[in-house]
């Protein structure tokens, strides 16, 4: 697992991630996901988000921010 500090984020619109290999905990708002190959999350951008930690040898996700125009 690798520890440190990881940046976390707040922006306007949505976003979509999906792990597309390993494992980590990622963050929204207060609450904690534990999320693996192949998982999705939408959330509302607005809330502090971001990965906590990274349980695998290393993590690869996709993330998607829509914006309403």
């Amino acid at each position: 697992a690798a520890h440190g500090t990881h940046p976390s984020y707040v922006m306007r619109g949505f976003v979509v991630i999906r792990v597309l290999k390993g494992s980590c905990v990622y963050s929204c708002g207060e609450q904690e996901f534990e999320m693996n190959e192949g998982d999705v999350l939408t959330f509302n951008a607005e809330l502090r988000h971001g990965v906590l930690e990274v349980i695998s040898e290393e993590v690869e996700f996709m993330s998607v921010l829509a914006k309403a125009t």
